[in-house]
């Protein structure tokens, strides 16, 4: 599945990559449960938060001439402004009722949280990311979280060859 990705799909960049990925995700391949977790964990990091921080990088501020167009982030939180079926639970509809402020507030004030908000969600500059949390409160990712993000920002773009 990593030729799809990759930008110059030469048979030594698969088998890198591949070493890449497999030491980084698979350090134990026993027992079964611990593969079955780690392919979950490759599969979403591929395809969700990878996607999503690459276009953050190359798109904020609109100001990226030539970015790679053919990846598009992640719409997950489609699913929490349009309520697509019955699935959601009581924790999902506060998540929905405080994302959809953010968004009101953004369009209103040009700042999902104005002055008077329980906290502040500072302007994105390469560093900054939101936790949103099915709790009552959301906050800025802490240094070990906006880490672990940017881990995987920076594999994915090696393996696959797509520039910061």
């Amino acid at each position: 599945f990593i030729r799809y990705f990759l930008k110059n799909p030469e048979a030594s960049r698969v088998s890198e990559g591949s070493q890449l990925l497999k030491n980084h995700y698979f350090p134990v391949m026993d027992p079964i449960d611990n593969f079955t977790t780690e392919v979950a964990e490759t599969t979403a990091d591929a395809y969700f938060p990878y996607p999503a921080f690459y276009n953050l990088l190359m798109h904020h501020n609109m100001s990226q001439p030539g970015a790679n167009t053919e990846v598009a982030g992640h719409a997950e939180q489609r699913f929490y402004y349009f309520n697509f079926g019955n699935k959601g639970t009581p924790e999902d509809y506060i998540v929905s009722k405080r994302m959809i402020k953010y968004l009101v507030n953004f369009a209103y004030y040009d700042d999902p949280t104005p002055p008077g908000s329980p906290m502040k969600w500072k302007q994105f500059n390469g560093q900054e990311f939101l936790r949103i949390s099915n709790s009552r409160s959301d906050s800025m990712a802490d240094e070990s979280v906006v880490q672990k993000l940017l881990n995987v920002l920076n594999l994915w773009s090696y393996v696959v060859g797509w520039e910061l």
